[in-house]
């Protein structure tokens, strides 16, 4: 009776752990989402050049021509706060962000390597109990 309890919460152990893996599994994919997005926009940095023509998002899908006066940029620093910065300065910040998310990616990818580890211990143990 014991082991069949032991076994039982073996068990639930495992669902909470597999129920947290997903969540970082979700967590990082967010974040690679992001690192993309920076390179993207770092990209796009690279091409853009003063008095070129240039296609601009204007949101929801949809874009405009335009030209680029001058290579100041407005960057969003948070709580909806806005910088006016030069191209060097907007490179510069993507990268810490970009290095950043590269090391909460590797926080989470220790954290998932300890789930994994945990759960084929627990599986064992299912497995003896069975």
């Amino acid at each position: 009776m014991n082991e069949e309890r032991e076994r039982k919460e073996m068990i639930i152990k495992y669902s909470e752990l597999q129920a947290k893996l997903e969540a970082l599994l979700k967590e990082r994919n967010e974040i690679l989402e992001k690192i993309e997005e920076i390179e993207d926009t770092l990209s796009s940095l690279e091409e853009l050049k003063e008095n070129v023509d240039s296609l601009f998002s204007v949101g929801s899908g949809v874009y405009c021509w335009g030209k680029v006066m001058k290579e100041r940029f407005l960057v969003s620093i948070g709580a909806r706060v806005l910088v006016e910065v030069d191209k060097k300065d907007v490179v510069n910040i993507l990268r810490k962000r970009e290095d950043t998310l590269k090391s909460a990616i590797k926080e989470i990818e220790k954290e998932i390597e300890n789930i994994v580890s945990q759960q084929k211990k627990l599986a064992e143990g299912i497995k003896k109990g069975s």
